[in-house]
């Protein structure tokens, strides 16, 4: 008979594996949020990523209350068990999406297309460039320099800019941290305990983005990567039970009644549900990465030389130049997710923000070409008051994602 111990270190053995494969996946892209052109509108693809991920649990909850009824007719009460637990939700949600860097892949191929053209006219859907900050990072003998081959495009998601490989650092990371919190707590640990424990193994361990993943794969050290795997693990979370962000409390996106699953009643396009997980935390220009010495030299002459074109895609609203502490002070906001601690690296000495490395005085202020975040009126996540709220989200056809443009990530 195999011991609760041996299970657990099996259990543990392979999700370190998995953890692996999935680290190299997802890194296997950098990205880049500093050189983004002044001059061009980016389209808002939140609606859009609401739209995909209304449709994954809608047929998420339709598989699992399918086989739900299978199991009552079959009175299995221990795979009924098994289909209304918090980890096999997870994992059907999980496995809707590919892993880390064909995800990526799928996505930027995706955005790329006629349909994405004709759905957000005039507007950049994603967007990457030759003269990027990792472009001479590297000396030429460095083979790291064949992974910066692989640029992540910057994408804009309900105001927050971030790389595509963002989502799938929150899918694929996300899950990851996930099942080994919910392992943690099988092990016996508090939720709190079980949260620290991950945060540290992943943030800090041998299969970390401060050693082997980040700092040793790429030279850079993401916390913008941290804080993406971090709200993965609490969209995972919220699936099935409620969580605190910022202060608010968010119900479960999926809720049990009377023995089937049914989505809640905020989960629909254009709801907001997705804002308080896909945030400026990941972007790397506003959330600072820690970066090897040999990188940090090219990358502050290219940010010097950028200046004026970084000041005015981050002007406030009104086209203002924001202040270099301002750009400070956003750092050091962003070094927690909204007061819970995800692992950001810290290093006092070496890194640096926009407002450590711009050149302010030769700015002139002009209206900025991508719009700021909108301020949130409602609680991150939630419906305005007073919205009617539906059972269930509502009916598309198979061309519509539900925010009035045509699906143009179907392949995603």
């Amino acid at each position: 008979m195999v011991s609760a111990s041996g299970v657990r270190f099996t259990l543990g053995a392979a999700l370190a594996a998995l953890m692996v494969f999935a680290s190299v996946s997802a890194r296997a892209n950098e990205t880049d949020q500093f050189s983004l052109p002044p001059d061009r509108p980016f389209a808002d693809l939140g609606p859009y990523m609401e739209s995909i991920h209304c449709e994954i649990l809608t047929r998420v909850v339709d598989d699992l209350n399918d086989e739900l009824r299978q199991a009552y007719r079959g009175v299995r009460n221990q795979r009924v068990s098994q289909l209304t637990s918090p980890g096999t939700v997870a994992d059907r949600v999980r496995n809707e999406f590919a892993p880390g860097f064909i995800e990526t892949m799928n996505l930027e191929n995706a955005l790329r297309t006629r349909s994405a053209r004709r759905a957000y006219p005039d507007q950049i859907t994603a967007h990457r460039t030759l003269g990027w900050i990792y472009a001479w990072a590297h000396l030429p003998i460095d083979p790291r320099r064949l992974v910066m081959l692989f640029q992540s495009s910057t994408i804009n998601v309900h105001g927050a800019y971030m790389g595509t490989d963002k989502i799938a650092h929150f899918h694929d990371l996300g899950h990851i941290y996930y099942r080994s919190y919910l392992a943690r707590l099988d092990g016996g640990m508090s939720p709190d305990e079980a949260r620290d424990w991950v945060v540290g193994f992943y943030s800090r361990g041998p299969l970390s983005e401060s050693f082997t993943i980040g700092a040793i794969a790429t030279g850079v050290v993401s916390n913008a990567d941290l804080a993406s795997n971090y709200a993965g693990m609490l969209f995972y979370q919220n699936l099935t039970e409620p969580i605190q962000i910022s202060g608010d409390t968010l119900p479960p996106m999926l809720e049990l009644h009377e023995g089937y699953w049914r989505l809640a009643y905020h989960v629909r396009p254009e709801s907001g549900f997705l804002r308080s997980f896909l945030t400026d935390h990941c972007n790397e220009a506003l959330n600072p990465c820690v970066y090897e010495i040999g990188m940090r030299g090219p990358i502050r002459k290219n940010l010097r030389k950028n200046s004026d074109d970084i000041l005015t895609v981050y002007a406030d609203e009104n086209g203002n130049t924001r202040s270099p502490e301002w750009f400070r002070e956003k750092a050091v906001e962003l070094r927690t997710f909204h007061g819970q601690d995800y692992g950001a690296v810290i290093r006092e000495d070496v890194m640096f923000s926009i407002g450590d490395v711009c050149d302010f005085t030769h700015h002139t202020t002009g209206a900025p070409a991508i719009a700021p975040p909108a301020e949130r009126e409602t609680a991150p996540g939630a419906l305005p008051r007073n919205d009617p709220a539906p059972t269930a989200p509502p009916a598309r056809s198979e061309n519509d994602t539900g925010t009035g443009h045509p699906d143009v990530t179907r392949i995603w």
